[in-house]
């Protein structure tokens, strides 16, 4: 239960945040550029479902069709350290924005954002009273929704709340027992493959074969669409953008990452040769082994467990994913509502989560500014980035230190 005093000021951060967002989206308002200050990686999408229209499936991996078209979306914005982006899902879900390429980039935001933000406003609810026996109450909806990865989810036009609702539903086939069901659902997770980085080795360690033929099935059926209708050529395109995107081509820009690589990237600015590299390598490859043995021994078999091992599971994949950003942190979500509702997560923990990120991103902008005035206008773009990406990594970090402390250890079961 929380005190009187403690609502007050966690009404006041309510608040605060609120106003905090409210003042972008006027800014955005008062100065609207679609695909620039906001919609960006929609706009992507939009660009690929008209490519998809009008060239078929497999040209939407063309970086140099996806420029062209994404110009087209933004004519006459150019979005400093922005290139061409790239396209880097399987084909099977790039079929709405074929649709929604109908409309507008604007229209089709609009759409966009609106529909992915009751899908999981009421998925929420849903996930909560079949978790629970009981609905999140809108006060700890609000808090969800003032993350800062679920504002840059909607604000970017990102595609994480399918990545959240399978999430949810993997938690909820694992704690009924439908392993199957369970890992039909990780199938969906194909949709940022990164994110199977850790989960699928450490489901053979624990020896989850019915999960992993769930996937099985489900990767199956999601490679079988998407080769129907991209075909050979365009299943090659999408492995070559990949290895594009891997080498840091089309706008992956590591800076403002979650992971090692950001932090190598931060390295890499000091006058040590290599520094980068080595902390990118030597920090994902400790959190690979120790996710996968804390996590490959630790008893999760209780609802509680389970979902906190899918916190700490998200968040070290949030760490060694060679591409990620705060925005996919969405997948949290889910599991943190469920653990909030059961009173395993504190209050503290929960301010941690959703502010750290606003606080840091705030500060980016002194920090910009100051460095823009000493005369290094060409560093703008880096710090904005670090800003954004240095929290999310601090908190991929405190995350799954705290999923390790909080699992039962097998003598305590």
């Amino acid at each position: 239960m929380t005190t009187m005093p403690q609502r007050r000021l966690e009404s006041l951060v309510l608040a605060a945040l609120a106003l905090y967002y409210a003042a972008k989206i006027v800014l955005v308002l008062g100065s609207p550029r679609m695909c620039g200050n906001f919609g960006m990686d929609y706009c992507a999408y939009w660009s690929a479902g008209r490519i998809i229209d009008e060239h078929g499936m497999a040209a939407a991996y063309s970086p140099d069709l996806l420029e062209l078209y994404q110009g087209r979306a933004h004519p006459g914005i150019h979005v400093p350290g922005s290139g061409v982006l790239g396209i880097l899902y399987p084909p099977v879900f790039l079929l709405p924005f074929r649709y929604l390429s109908l409309l507008g980039p604007s229209a089709g935001f609009l759409v966009w954002t609106l529909v992915n933000l009751a899908a999981f406003v009421l998925y929420l609810r849903f996930f909560a009273e079949k978790m629970t026996g009981a609905p999140p109450s809108p006060r700890l909806l609000l808090w969800m929704l003032l993350s800062l990865p679920a504002f840059v989810n909607f604000r970017e036009g990102q595609v994480n709340v399918w990545l959240a609702v399978c999430a949810g539903e993997f938690l909820r086939a694992i704690v009924s027992g439908r392993s199957w069901r369970a890992g039909f659902w990780m199938g969906g997770w194909l949709l940022k493959p990164q994110l199977l980085v850790l989960i699928l080795p450490l489901l053979a360690i624990r020896k989850a074969w019915r999960v992993l033929g769930g996937f099985g099935v489900s990767a199956a059926a999601v490679l079988a669409v998407s080769s129907a209708l991209a075909g050979a050529e365009g299943m090659l395109s999408l492995v070559r953008i990949l290895e594009l995107a891997a080498r840091g081509g089309v706008s992956s820009n590591p800076s403002a990452m979650t992971n090692w690589r950001m932090a190598g990237a931060l390295a890499a600015c000091s006058a040590i040769p290599g520094a980068g590299w080595v902390v990118a390598i030597a920090g994902s490859v400790l959190t690979t082994v120790l996710a996968l043995y804390i996590l490959g021994k630790r008893p999760v078999g209780d609802p509680r467990a389970a979902a906190t091992a899918l916190i700490g599971l998200s968040a070290a994949t949030g760490l060694v994913a060679w591409h990620a950003h705060l925005h996919m942190s969405l997948i949290v979500i889910p599991p943190m509502l469920y653990l909030l509702m059961e009173r395993r997560v504190s209050r503290r923990m929960l301010l941690l989560w959703v502010l750290l990120p606003v606080i840091f991103q705030v500060s980016g902008y002194p920090a910009a500014y100051a460095i823009d005035r000493w005369g290094r206008p060409d560093q703008v773009a880096q710090v904005l980035a670090f800003a954004r990406g240095f929290p999310g990594f601090l908190l991929n970090l405190a995350l799954f230190g705290w999923a390790a402390v909080r699992l039962p250890s097998r003598r305590e079961v």
